[in-house]
């Protein structure tokens, strides 16, 4: 076995990146605590007098308050699963503002009225600076939808719904036309949150932030749709014909940069407002060309590209006819150049790397995911396999051949780096699309990954890889 023989020179941080790191990583630790009842952890992220209010659970004040509402609810969902999408934070001094996206996944088997619940909506948290860390003062959660059986959620009497925000554009959605302190930002971060406000915003009807994150004379394409010009394509981002509202969810998001020139990728999946109370549910890969010039970072070219739609029979696989095979080499066809990252975002895009190259086929790029001895087992409901590098590429390779289209995306990074600075341990929750054999329905699976990664010779690969399938539904 290689040893590992270099640790690199460590990626320095301007303060407010630093900040903007430790707040998501708070956000991360809440969701984590609340889905695995670690009620210690949980109350460590609150300030003391922190105020809640959810649209779907009513007001609460204080933190021993909110944790003992946390602790009375959980027990009637053994499986949940809270998926911060799309994190936006902003810094002011000694506060900090998060906003995101959350799908929120419940699970009882033979529940009455349904074992399955799914949730979206918005979250916009307050954090201030404390001796001992940021903490949670202010914390607002607004469903968007709720589909399934929403008796699973209250601990007692029927489904409640009072507002606390008036609506995305409440919860400082866009941000492109009001950069602020994006400038002290890494680049791969201005570019990340430059996209991520532009989708936001275009869900949110906020022209004004979308045109501003796009060149003058940007470039677009959404399936068969093709735009040219910033006001054209923020025009049809925030056209009423797209429906009545919708939620754009990105992941697996993968971020290059190469002087004054980015590429971005990322998995794109929406809700859209449907008939009554249903809302369609579809989903493809939205990749980004961005420039720098005087005025910061803006997008120059940005194409969505459809792959599957839960209402609609999917009998081929999308990515064939679309041309997607070769995205992931785009996406990563800065590697060799572009400018260092910190190790857990390095550790992060490793695992992108591998979602990407499975659900693509691409398995020459996959292999440079693990190192040659890996240990890896997959636990998928009562089959558990326990296999090696070229096992365990077989096998995602055989099913993946039984499935038209799968789409695996991963959320909630919880990165812990060793002593040495060569090793981390890394879990992240996993919800994955997928067409059945012969086409159908599109299927959902969610279940949560832990992996050990080492640096040998200077590159981070898996030497162990698990994954734990939590449940598996039609959706």
């Amino acid at each position: 076995m290689n040893q590992a023989v270099k640790t690199g020179e460590p990626v320095r941080l301007s303060q407010t990146e630093q900040d903007v790191f430790d707040v998501k990583q708070v956000m991360i630790r809440y969701v984590w605590s609340l889905d695995m009842s670690d009620w210690k952890t949980l109350r460590s992220v609150f300030a003391d007098d922190v105020v809640f209010d959810a649209s779907n659970m009513g007001h609460y004040e204080g933190a021993d308050n909110l944790v003992k509402e946390f602790q009375n609810r959980t027990p009637r969902t053994p499986v949940r699963r809270h998926v911060l999408v799309s994190p936006y934070v902003t810094v002011d001094g000694d506060t900090a503002e998060f906003t995101s996206y959350l799908i929120n996944v419940r699970v009882r088997p033979g529940a009455p009225g349904g074992d399955y619940y799914w949730g979206t909506g918005y979250y916009r948290n307050s954090f201030r600076r404390t001796p001992q860390g940021w903490k949670m003062y202010r914390f607002r959660w607004e469903a968007i939808l709720l589909e399934g059986n929403t008796q699973m959620i209250p601990s007692a009497g029927p489904m409640i719904y009072l507002p606390v925000m008036k609506g995305p554009a409440d919860a400082t959605w866009g941000g492109a036309s009001k950069p602020g302190d994006r400038a002290f930002l890494s680049n791969s971060r201005q570019v990340e949150d430059l996209v991520v406000g532009l989708v936001r915003a275009a869900d949110a009807g906020v022209a004004k932030d979308v045109e501003a994150s796009l060149a003058g004379d940007a470039r677009a394409s959404f399936g068969a749709t093709r735009l040219a010009g910033a006001k054209a394509i923020a025009d049809w981002f925030c056209s009423p014909d797209r429906g009545r509202w919708r939620s754009t969810f990105l992941s697996n998001m993968k971020t290059s940069v190469s002087g004054d020139r980015a590429i971005f990728g990322a998995y794109a999946y929406m809700n859209v407002a449907g008939e009554g109370d249903k809302a369609g549910h579809r989903g493809g890969v939205l990749t980004v060309e961005a420039v720098r010039g005087g005025d910061g970072w803006k997008v120059a070219d940005l194409a969505y590209v459809p792959l599957w739609d839960r209402d609609e029979k999917i009998t081929r696989d999308r990515a064939d006819e679309a041309g997607v095979r070769g995205l992931p080499k785009k996406v990563w066809s800065l590697e060799g150049e572009r400018e260092p990252l910190r190790d857990e975002e390095e550790l992060v895009a490793l695992m992108s790397r591998y979602t990407w190259c499975y659900d693509l086929n691409d398995f020459e790029t996959m292999l440079d995911v693990f190192h040659p001895d890996l240990d890896s087992s997959f636990h998928m409901g009562g089959d558990v396999y326990n296999l090696g590098r070229d096992a365990t590429l077989a096998m995602i390779g055989t099913n993946r051949s039984k499935v038209p289209h799968s789409q695996h995306h991963v959320y909630n990074f919880d990165v812990e780096m060793g002593l040495d600075g060569n090793s981390a341990f890394v879990k992240c929750y996993s919800m994955t699309r997928r067409t059945p054999e012969g086409g159908g329905d599109v299927t959902m699976a969610s279940g949560m990954y832990v992996m050990h990664a080492r640096r040998y010779d200077g590159q981070w690969k898996f030497d162990t890889f698990r994954y734990i399938r939590a449940h598996s539904a039609y959706h």
